[in-house]
């Protein structure tokens, strides 16, 4: 990249030349030569930002103009180089309820979650006195109609005899934001580099991705490493993901479906076989213990260990300890201190508790049930943020490569433990780039107890695995 350089250091230079040739000049502000002089610079400068302009014309960078870099997508990709927004739906998701005979629902109604994304039932039914799990989709258009089980929706316009409020029995999947310039400077410059080759592995990554809502395709097939391929002579496999983290990365079949219609509209007509697969979900567990650095201190001791949820009450958020509080945890509760509790897989705030009874009140309604018998551990300020550290690294891994996988797409499938490690332990790089969980000095992997690599025991059958996180703990040495 041409390195523009400012208009003190163009004058500097032609200065200098000039005062080679003619020792003698009158340079001095306000001369005439002065003013040529600062009249060259302003032109020399603009030449360098006009052929600059022209490099990244030529070839996008990180700093392509949005309107350039959708020039090259327009040359490299096509038409719609640019993949858009796709909507979430679920099959009986969205439950209505009736209070009277004969209250019915049809195909069409709009619904309304608190944060205004809007949806609408894809089916309709006569529900009388009852409920009815009926399926919905989304209008608002994104990774934002990813709504979760438990969730309100609101009919705008609730029939005669039929509940406005509804509730979502399912989670909505599928919906994703349109591509950033990133990504799609991602697709734009492996498109410069592999052009279209009438069917070789490149151009089935090209078509895989061109669809909206495939975040990552995974290409198998013969190759020099297997010579038989994954299914077999002449045939590809292509293994997607969609957008999202942990197991929301496994595809829909309605995906599937898509990236494979078109995969067929646009392959080689004699290529044996093609069949887009979505990864399977390999769901693991990850326990890590950290020492903080000074003060990073956890919220308060586990003096003796030992604690446990006794019992849980989801109306009041209250966690019954199998043990006597800790001194610690009231004491900081008291003072209106931070009091994190890191359980089932989960930071909460202690908002309140009660001595005598054991129990404690958190601040929010968990995402997974918790149970009896499920570790209480300090929170703190590293809880949130190393939790994060590992599902934002275990995102990164693709699926099982086993030997057919293409040998020119590298990505990475296993859970290596001393990569866990490193994502963690605060750090700089010898160019004083910093890495790692800020606050954390150690970090020692408890679970998984070696490196975790997938598989792809049956590829007539099902996708290759996806390495997952499962219930993920963070909690102190």
């Amino acid at each position: 990249m041409i390195t523009v350089p400012t208009r003190a250091q163009i004058l500097a230079q032609v200065l200098a030349n000039l005062k080679g040739e003619r020792p003698q000049i009158d340079t001095a502000k306000g001369s005439p030569e002065w003013a040529r002089l600062n009249a060259l610079v302003e032109a020399l400068y603009g030449i360098f930002w006009n052929v600059r302009a022209v490099q990244g014309d030529i070839w996008p960078g990180a700093d392509t103009p949005t309107d350039s870099l959708e020039k090259h997508a327009l040359l490299r990709l096509g038409t719609d180089g640019r993949r858009g927004p796709t909507i979430a739906s679920g099959t009986n998701a969205c439950r209505v309820t009736g209070v009277l005979a004969g209250a019915a629902v049809t195909a069409g109604l709009a619904l309304a979650h608190s944060d205004g994304t809007r949806f609408r039932l894809t089916e309709g039914a006569t529900i009388g006195v009852g409920t009815a799990d009926l399926s919905i989709e989304a209008i608002t258009k994104g990774a934002v109609g990813n709504k979760n089980t438990g969730d309100t929706l609101t009919l705008e316009s609730p029939p005669a005899n039929i509940t406005a409020d509804t509730l979502l029995v399912a989670d909505l999947t599928d919906g994703s934001d349109g591509e950033t310039d990133a990504e799609l400077l991602e697709r734009v410059i492996f498109a410069y580099r592999n052009p279209p080759a009438g069917g070789r592995f490149s151009d089935y990554w090209d078509w895989a991705m061109s669809v909206n809502g495939v975040a990552g395709a995974y290409i198998y097939g013969p190759s020099s490493y297997a010579l038989t391929g994954r299914r077999g002579l002449g045939i590809v496999d292509i293994a997607i993901l969609a957008a999202g983290s942990g197991s929301d990365r496994i595809p829909s079949a309605a995906f599937v479906l898509a990236a494979q219609d078109f995969i067929d509209s646009v392959r080689p007509s004699p290529a044996r076989d093609t069949k887009v697969w979505a990864a399977r979900a390999l769901t693991q567990a990850v326990d890590v213990k950290l020492t903080p650095a000074q003060g990073y201190e956890w919220d308060w001791t586990a003096a003796g260990g030992g604690h446990q949820i006794s019992s849980w009450t989801l109306g009041t958020l209250t966690i019954v300890w199998n043990t006597a509080l800790p001194a610690t945890l009231m004491a900081a509760v008291d003072a209106g201190l931070p009091a994190r509790i890191y359980t089932a897989g989960q930071l909460f705030t202690v908002v309140s508790y009660n001595s005598g009874a054991h129990s404690t009140v958190i601040d929010e309604t968990p995402t997974h049930t918790p149970i009896a018998t499920d570790p209480i551990y300090p929170g703190g300020p590293l809880s949130a943020a190393a939790r994060l550290a590992i599902l934002n690294h275990m995102d990164t891994l693709g699926p099982a490569r086993a030997t057919y996988a293409d040998p020119n797409q590298w990505w990475e499938d296993t859970l290596r433990i001393t990569k866990l490690a490193s994502v963690l332990v605060w750090r700089k790089h010898s160019d004083g780039t910093p890495c790692g969980v800020e606050g954390c000095n150690e970090a020692t992997v408890v679970t998984p107890g070696s490196n975790v690599t997938p598989t792809d025991p049956t590829p007539t059958t099902f996708g290759p695995y996806l390495v997952v996180p499962g219930e993920v703990t963070v909690r102190p040495v």
